[in-house]
């Protein structure tokens, strides 16, 4: 009798130990959140006690007309409840580089707002890091000062979480009006050499620049033209064309940071021309400096030109061991492609060589244009016998890729022989 009295004593504790932890627990979890906590944060106060999280203190942000001023780093922000979105707004400045950022690595999205409510960035996924960042991230120049919303959301997986909101700025030096003002129009110009060089600027909203270049027609049918822009501070537009035609022959938008070169080959002009480049900043003006550089490369275009594409591709005669005959060619820039086509009989057997003064890409086709015969020649050359009568297709270019030095132009010689 007595040890049941034990035992039952035994279980009435037991039972109340368990309501007892049940109770306390219940004061310091919500059951029904699906909790997510920032390993960035302390998420435990004195005692070990988990914190819950909470809507911040800048609820409600829901929309625009709640949005809250934001100043540089917040941290204390939380998506909660479940399919909550952050509304914020800043003062910018013209010409101003703004980081806006969220943290840590949770997938969201931020979508950025002019002050008219209308979009203008966004971002899922900050590539910048690295391909298996969620988190997001927008860099922005500010084109016109004023106060400008961000927008902060989960992408997927809905979960209650707590995260930082950034937005930094970096000022950008001005640009003051350059040496060659005013040339805002084809009339005022600047004269460009055969090679020279500008260090320039796009100093308000309204500058354009522009440059101009006389071309004779006896002089012009071999040459190729460069463009070349560096140290480019903020976005601009570039476009090429002649003074009998506004339509551009070259147009191109140079990135804020990056270096291009252009190239234009000029084909059998009979008569003198003038031509101008334009220079104007992109869509969202950013005063800013930039470096251009023109040059005219004398005869590095072959009169085999145009023949960049399969369908305007140059037909060569075969050779035969009595009638030895080579043709030279140019690529007249890293980017030129030259097309070559010849007959060939059924049942022949033909060499093709190639002598490379640069390194350069071949592939061979087909009649149908589309099969790859040969994607490689040697120094040797290719012994080749033909499957069925008809044209053949070679395409050239000047390699470029995982060399020291990239030539601006260069000439190779070609030769199809009939062995009999």
């Amino acid at each position: 009798m007595k040890k049941y009295c034990v035992l039952i004593l035994s279980l009435i504790l037991l039972i109340t130990l368990i309501v007892w932890l049940s109770c306390n627990l219940n004061q310091n979890i919500d059951p029904s959140l699906n909790q997510s906590f920032d390993p960035l944060e302390s998420n435990k106060a004195v005692g070990g006690t988990i914190i819950p999280i909470v809507a911040d203190d800048y609820e409600p942000d829901n929309s625009f007309d709640t949005a809250k001023y934001h100043l540089s780093l917040n941290t204390g922000y939380t998506f909660y409840p479940l399919g909550d979105v952050d509304y914020v707004k800043f003062d910018a400045l013209e010409g101003t580089i703004y980081d806006i950022y969220t943290s840590p690595n949770y997938d969201t999205e931020l979508t950025l707002y002019n002050s008219g409510k209308m979009q203008i960035a966004y971002n899922n996924n900050d590539s910048t890091i690295s391909e298996e960042t969620v988190s997001s991230r927008i860099i922005w120049t500010c084109p016109s000062s004023g106060m400008y919303y961000v927008k902060a959301n989960l992408y997927s997986n809905p979960q209650i979480v707590r995260y930082g909101l950034g937005i930094t700025y970096q000022n950008v030096l001005p640009a003051y009006p350059d040496n060659y003002e005013p040339n805002d129009s084809t009339a005022s110009a600047t004269l460009m050499s055969q090679s020279c060089s500008f260090d320039a600027s796009l100093h308000n909203s309204s500058d354009i620049d522009y440059y101009t270049y006389y071309i004779a027609g006896d002089a012009s049918a071999s040459s190729a033209y460069e463009f070349g822009f560096t140290t480019v501070e903020s976005g601009i537009n570039f476009s090429f064309f002649a003074s009998d035609n506004s339509t551009p022959i070259l147009s191109a938008n140079i990135a804020a940071g990056t270096s291009k070169t252009l190239y234009w080959p000029c084909f059998d002009q009979n008569e003198n021309k003038t031509y101008y480049v334009k220079i104007n900043s992109s869509t969202n003006f950013v005063p800013c400096n930039y470096q251009f550089a023109f040059k005219c490369n004398y005869g590095v275009v072959d009169y085999a030109e145009p023949n960049d594409t399969i369908d305007a591709a140059t037909t060569l005669e075969v050779a035969t061991p009595d009638y030895n005959l080579t043709y030279e060619y140019t690529y007249y820039s890293p980017d030129d492609v030259d097309w070559l086509k010849f007959p060939a009989a059924a049942g022949k057997i033909y060499n093709i060589k190639y002598t490379q003064f640069v390194p350069a890409l071949f592939v061979m086709y087909a009649s149908d244009k589309q099969t790859v015969i040969a994607n490689s020649i040697s120094s040797s050359g290719i012994e080749w016998q033909c499957p069925a009568s008809g044209y053949y297709y070679f395409k050239l270019k000047m390699q470029t890729e995982g060399l020291s030095v990239v030539y601006d132009y260069g000439n190779y010689k070609f030769q199809v022989m009939l062995e009999e």
